[in-house]
């Protein structure tokens, strides 16, 4: 029976008056649940597990061939068991006080194994993929592990020593002379001293003129004026020594720091770089190593986006999971941030920081200025990382060094409603529109 006599009063049926309040009653939870729910804000970035912090690099300095001294068979080498020797009297060598004999006697020997581990040597090159064993390497102390040659740097240490030799030559030559000549001035000298006192007396008694005396005591003052220009000329080839002799020390430490790398303590190489190219150009990094094995590295470097790495804080927490391997079914590290770096020049900073190469392309690939952080991998009482197992019939993945990473970091939480209303004020031309974001070359394709 109508509601009403008239039925075309009826305008809603029942039906759609129960989906009008209904459309009302969950347009009303929808606005309280944007407005009131918390929705985590994610970010994420790729990392690779290997530690950092204790690791360094031996990068080259100039063009030319670099060969490596980590095999055992290479390290039995004559020429290498030589050099291994001297590299006590070149630490020797290095330090600041040292005389400048025991420099050049050491460098010009180190010259001379060098030359012949270039001609006679069959040390490992960095073109070649020789190693018998897996990393990390272990180095016992004083012993040679890679050496880059460096033109330039060679030169200018046989320059300077050159120089200082012809220096030297030039002081000991002077030296010999002034003694002869200081020696015949003083004999003059004397004798004109003592002829002053008799003249002074002649001519006090009037028998000689005191122009006589005036003449020889003019000849004594020319006499000393020759002594003391002979110690000044002697002075000034002393000062040119002086330099000549530092000059070599600067050339030795700039050679032996910039082509040699040596232990003088144990170390272990972490990594080879192994190019295409025999002959290296600057910057190329060839090897890391640390002072330990680093086989459980306890920090680790993640690269977000700069946008995205802006809302990260020191310790906000994270999980490290491995790619292929979901983190709903097998899980994921803990580990918390504890420190962020810019990274301007990928390609170099990476591998020059890192010490590891073949992940600054990877970088390039996937990021726009990305930014490093230093991420720690957290560890039980026994010392073994936590990892969140999702599915309890799952075993967490191995995990080895060198291998990339993901991580994803909550750092915040955000109402629905606070995404949605910076889009609704951009389409309604409410607030200007965004500048366009630079792509990873990843995504240019797409």
């Amino acid at each position: 029976m109508p509601r009403s006599e008239n039925t075309q009063l009826d305008i809603l049926t029942v039906p759609w008056r129960i989906a009008g309040v209904s459309s009302v009653v969950f347009a009303i939870s929808l606005a309280i649940w944007a407005t009131i729910t918390k929705v985590p804000i994610r970010v994420t970035g790729q990392g690779v597990y290997y530690s950092i912090g204790n690791t360094s690099s031996f990068i080259t300095s100039d063009y030319g061939k670099v060969y490596l001294f980590v095999e055992k068979k290479v390290q039995k080498q004559n020429a290498v068991m030589q050099f291994n020797k001297l590299l006590e009297k070149i630490e020797i060598a290095l330090t600041p006080k040292v005389n400048v004999e025991y420099v050049m006697d050491t460098a010009e020997y180190m010259l001379e194994l060098l030359a012949d581990i270039e001609t006679k040597s069959n040390a490992i090159t960095t073109s070649e993929k020789p190693f018998s064993k897996e990393f990390p390497m272990k180095i016992q102390p004083y012993q040679l592990v890679a050496y880059a040659e460096s033109s330039s740097k060679k030169a200018a240490l046989i320059s300077a020593i050159g120089d200082r030799d012809a220096v030297n030559v030039q002081y000991q030559e002077q030296s010999t002379k002034n003694k002869l000549l200081k020696n015949d001035l003083n004999e003059q000298l004397n004798q004109r001293i003592e002829l002053q006192d008799d003249l002074d007396q002649l001519s006090n008694a009037k028998i000689i003129s005191k122009l006589v005396s005036l003449e020889n005591r003019e000849a004594i003052d020319e006499i000393k004026s020759q002594l003391v220009s002979l110690d000044a000329e002697l002075q000034s080839i002393k000062t040119n020594l002086d330099k000549a002799s530092s000059q070599v020390k600067t050339r030795f430490y700039d050679f032996v720091n910039s082509a040699l790398l040596y232990s003088n303590e144990t170390i272990f190489v972490q990594q080879v770089s192994i190019p295409s190219l025999d002959y290296l150009s600057p910057g190329n990094l060839v090897l890391s190593y640390s002072k330990n094995t680093n086989s459980k590295p306890q920090e680790i470097p993640v690269f977000f986006n700069a946008k995205d790495v802006s809302t990260l804080k020191v310790n906000n927490r994270g999980l490290i999971s491995l790619p292929g391997y979901p983190r709903t079914i097998y899980g994921g590290i803990e580990a918390k941030v504890v420190h962020k770096d810019n990274l301007s020049v990928v390609s170099k900073q990476a591998e020059t920081y890192l010490g590891l190469s073949g992940f600054s392309e990877f970088l390039e690939y996937n990021f726009v200025s990305p930014t490093m952080v230093k991420v720690e991998l957290l560890e039980n009482q026994d010392g073994d990382y936590i990892w969140t197992n999702a599915s309890p019939g799952e075993k967490e993945p191995t995990i080895e060094i060198g291998d990339k990473v993901d991580m994803e970091v909550i750092t915040g939480t955000m109402t629905p409603i606070e995404m949605i209303v910076p889009s609704l004020r951009n389409i309604l031309g409410l607030t200007p529109a965004p500048p366009k974001e630079a792509k990873p070359k990843s995504e240019q394709g797409q």
